[in-house]
């Protein structure tokens, strides 16, 4: 590879899944499940949470108001601010911030001692091509740990904290992590009931019932305010036929719904309650010139901009534990395309297949929106009516390049707000290089 730094992927190709046979892993010996499914939140409420915190402390709060506080004083201080307009020069080449969620062993621990990480995310700042990409690490994922040897990556954690967890990674990944910042979800929920209610449109009613985890989700369809309570169940929610891809959806869309309550100008003065709630569950080494150099970006920062992919792979098949078993090819080309910006290219003579996802909205267009694409060399291969009401282009093969998603934003007009994922096996109607979901509801 041209990088450098590129490091060979060292994913652990475990062919038998019976390798631990009747054997716990650590975790699940050491580690005590607090309300079954616990608090899921993944890329929505690391990135709103960090987003916030950063945003408050380094641009609405006294940098002697927030050496007083708690997270001020765990922070390197530094003398040198920065101008905060969200320049990316202000970062070297690339940097890496490995962005960790945990959840409380319970009400009277810790918020952070021998807790697994329920998210686990690489965060990508790219100088060069002025980008920022997130990879999600499932936490099931089967890895080997030094010192311990093979078990769930959210154990790495739960055994030695955020340096054994970021050797983990970087061990595994052939990457390297600069930053680390550690979140515990409790302080999201408090953060949200600070808020007040969330705008959410619900594209679905979801419905699930575990009396043994204590779990009751009842939320209908269409636009509405959601409080604490239902933004928890609103992603704790996971029967989804398309499984996790379901889940970052929702959190996406959640995402941009507590953005929005968050810009509104009536809760900048809710900031130091907020801080005063973060500075109990949030960790971090980076240094005030690191926040304030990385919350530019993010203030900036537009979200369907952001990449997204979590790690490829299937479950493990006749085991007792449960583990996600990393496609090492698979794995390398997203390290590939979302780490190092190294993107294979489609011949031109070859026309990118094309799924089609429409909803009432789109129907009139339908025909116009496939002859724009078929005028640009693509082929449709299937289209469905959906549901759906959030525009998203979801790759399924390489040959989606970032170049390609731009293009295919700037040419549909349906699409120009569209958020693009990375998922290989997700096909919704037929086998193609993408699938288009177009809505004019955004």
């Amino acid at each position: 590879m041209s990088d450098n730094n590129k490091e060979e992927i060292k994913v652990i190709d475990i062919n038998g899944d019976n390798f631990f046979g009747e054997e716990e892993s650590y975790f699940e010996k050491n580690t005590k499940k607090v309300n079954g499914d616990n608090f899921l939140m993944k890329l929505v409420i690391v990135s709103v949470l960090l987003s916030f915190l950063l945003i408050a402390l380094v641009v609405f709060v006294p940098l002697e108001k927030i050496n007083e506080t708690k997270i001020g004083k765990t922070l390197k201080n530094s003398e040198t601010q920065v101008d905060q307009k969200g320049n990316f020069d202000l970062f070297k080449k690339r940097e890496n911030i490995l962005l960790l969620g945990v959840d409380s062993n319970g009400p009277d621990s810790d918020p952070f001692e021998n807790t697994r990480t329920d998210t686990m995310m690489l965060v990508s700042i790219d100088n060069t091509s002025k980008s920022v990409n997130v990879i999600s690490i499932p936490r099931d994922s089967k890895v080997y740990i030094e010192g311990h040897g093979i078990d769930k990556i959210n154990a790495a954690h739960a055994i030695g904290g955020t340096d054994l967890t970021i050797k983990t990674v970087q061990d595994m990944f052939g990457v390297k992590v600069d930053h680390f910042i550690l979140i515990n979800y409790e302080g999201l929920k408090e953060i949200i009931k600070i808020l007040g209610t969330i705008p959410v449109n619900v594209e679905k009613k979801l419905r699930y019932k575990d009396y043994a985890g204590n779990l009751f989700i009842k939320i209908d369809s269409g636009k509405q305010e959601l409080n604490a309570e239902q933004v928890e169940q609103f992603v704790r929610f996971r029967h989804d036929a398309i499984g996790d891809i379901g889940r970052v959806e929702r959190q996406r869309i959640l995402m941009k719904g507590i953005v929005s309550k968050i810009q509104s100008p009536e809760n900048i003065s809710k900031i130091p309650e907020i801080i005063s709630v973060a500075n109990n569950y949030v960790k971090t080494d980076m240094t005030i010139f690191d926040m304030t150099r990385f919350a530019g970006i993010v203030k900036s920062l537009n979200v369907e901009d952001v990449l997204v992919a979590t790690l490829p792979g299937h479950p493990s098949q006749n085991t007792i534990i449960s583990y996600w078993i990393l496609e090492p090819d698979r794995v390398q080309s997203i390290i590939d395309k979302l780490i190092y910006r190294i993107e294979k290219n489609n011949p031109a003579h070859e026309p990118l297949k094309i799924s089609i996802l429409y909803n009432e909205e789109t129907i009139n267009n339908l025909e116009e929106i496939k002859e724009k694409l078929k005028e640009n060399n693509m082929e449709i291969v299937c289209e469905k009516i959906t549901r759906k009401n959030n525009s998203e282009i979801i790759a399924h093969t390489d040959n989606i390049t970032t170049k390609k998603y731009k293009y295919l934003k700037s040419i549909i007009p349906q699409l120009k707000n569209a958020h693009m994922t990375i998922s290989y096996d997700l096909y919704y109607c037929g086998e193609a290089d993408a699938t288009l979901i177009l809505t004019k509801s955004q």
